[in-house]
């Protein structure tokens, strides 16, 4: 049985792209990875027990939501660059049509 990816594709780049792809997502999950710099330095265990403690305590996880949600994180960054494109999906092309209309006038 041969891979889908092989007969959808049309050119021997786009196969090895593809290859090359899937290779990165299966090595994904590989927290030390080939270059094992992290491999001393993360311990599973640990990151276990204590997330293992943070959903025991109901109040903590809200509390630290509550905290994240009302300092300048890479969240709110997030959420207002999200609500930007968001608007300029719309403003843009608009705009754009607006302004070819008024051009040949």
């Amino acid at each position: 049985m041969w891979p889908s990816f092989i007969i959808c594709d049309q050119s021997v780049k786009d196969i090895l792209f593809d290859a090359l792809a899937l290779t990165f997502l299966y090595n994904l999950d590989d927290v030390a990875g080939d270059l094992s710099f992290l491999e001393d330095q993360w311990n599973g265990e640990m990151l276990g027990d204590m997330y293992g403690k943070m959903s025991e305590e109901p109040d903590l996880i809200a509390q630290l939501a509550e905290v994240r949600e009302s300092q300048f994180t890479p969240d709110n960054i997030d959420m207002w660059a999200t609500r930007v494109m968001a608007v300029l999906t719309w403003v843009l092309p608009i705009a754009f049509v607006v302004t070819t209309l008024l051009s040949k006038k």
